[in-house]
């Protein structure tokens, strides 16, 4: 039953992007690759073999599977050459792969009459010694290593160009398509090696007739996951559900710094209740947990103590400057927190403030998670606990009444 996992999921790749390629002339390759695809992945399921035997209709077996994968490879590489643009799909490119392709599917038909048949009446392709066979297989497989050769090239080069941190999942979806055609490489490799090494008078193939096809079926699936991977992870909703996971990552580890600023100052929160539950408002209890937390270090500002900024400097000697303003400002908010509590006079400390930036849009949000996630961690880190406890602070008015 295993065997049915990978047709299952191209076909509902299939019927998941068949809309979607009514509407979107560049989305068809791709639709047609996968339509192609899961064919060939039926037709090599051990359940399909056998039905196929069953209803006396080997022939079904072989020749169709090659037939759909030069169809599927030349719509690969179609769908690559348009989502790129007209620098790689002007019209002469593009007549000369359907030539190709053409010609290559005109040899492999020609010499199929040639081949040799096996007992059951399916062609006999994998017996070496037959010219026919080599000729055939000549053919499909040149056809289907120019076509993953020229597919990875594009789409490496244009993962490399699609490095900006806004295109980070088309540049890992590019990555991955050009990763999973490389190893179908590998599949024409090891095919072509055995072919010619079983040919009479050839070197010999490298491994065994079963070895080979348990390596090839490996290779083959192995290819087949990394681009449905690859062409499914730039999709929109994946974006939606990345970025749903990330605000609740950033929710988690913003809490615990939420949670200090707001007991000790209840007026900045909005409503008492807090969820980072997921959900269409899981953006906006992000921007809503950044504002308060916020606003709670603005009402600590007054109990803020001086020193605190030198003390942590040297304590924070050898991180990085991102960090080592993440251990003063972690250093800064723990002593005030720890004043408060204590009832220490307010002071008067100027610049420590916590940074007022202009805007509230998602440039402003991203950069404000960011920088509390670094204090948050720095917050819950021993130096700073340890520091901020053994921190003098000035005597308490009612310490001073009492002397």
């Amino acid at each position: 039953m295993t065997a049915l996992l990978v047709p299952l999921l191209l076909w509902a790749v299939v019927v998941w992007r068949a809309p979607k390629a009514l509407h979107h002339p560049n989305q068809r390759p791709l639709v047609i690759a996968f339509f192609f695809l899961a064919i060939v992945t039926t037709v090599r399921a051990p359940q399909t073999e056998t039905l196929l035997r069953g209803l006396d209709l080997v022939l079904l077996l072989t020749v169709p599977k090659h037939l759909a994968g030069a169809v599927m490879t030349a719509a690969v590489l179609e769908f690559v050459a348009r989502m790129i643009g007209p620098a790689t799909n002007r019209r002469r490119s593009r007549h000369q792969r359907y030539a190709f392709t053409a010609l290559m599917v005109t040899v492999m038909l020609a010499a199929l009459p040639f081949v040799p048949r096996a007992e059951d009446g399916d062609f006999a392709l994998g017996v070496g010694g037959s010219v026919p066979a080599l000729i055939y297989w000549a053919a499909w497989l040149t056809h289907l290593g120019t076509m993953l050769t020229l597919a990875s090239l594009l789409f490496f080069r244009q993962a490399h160009r699609a490095g900006s941190e806004s295109a980070w999942r088309l540049q890992v979806g590019l990555t991955l398509s050009g990763a999973g055609t490389t190893i179908g490489l590998g599949y024409v490799a090891n095919k072509l090696a055995f072919m010619v090494g079983s040919f009479p008078g050839g070197p010999g193939a490298p491994f065994s007739p079963d070895a080979t096809a348990a390596l090839n079926s490996a290779l083959l699936n192995l290819s087949l996951l990394f681009v449905v991977v690859g062409t499914t992870f730039p999709a929109p909703f994946v974006g939606a559900a990345a970025c749903q996971l990330r605000d609740l990552r950033s929710l988690a580890a913003l809490y615990p710094l939420w949670r200090e600023t707001s007991r000790n100052s209840p007026d900045v929160v909005l409503t008492r209740a807090f969820s980072s539950r997921w959900g269409r408002s899981t953006r906006f209890f992000l921007y809503r947990c950044v504002v308060e937390i916020e606003d709670g270090v603005l009402a600590l500002h007054g109990h803020m103590q001086p020193g605190v900024d030198e003390a942590a400097a040297k304590a924070a000697h050898g991180l990085s400057a991102e960090d080592t303003e993440a251990f003063i400002e972690a250093c800064r908010w723990r002593v005030a927190l720890r004043a408060k509590k204590g009832g220490t006079p307010r002071a008067d400390v100027a610049g420590a403030a916590p940074p007022a930036e202009d805007g509230a849009g998602e440039e402003w949000l991203t950069h404000e998670v960011r920088r509390l996630r670094r204090i948050a961690r720095a917050y819950r880190s021993r130096p700073v606990r340890t520091l901020a406890d053994s921190f003098p602070l000035p005597a308490t008015r009612l310490q001073e009444t009492s002397r």
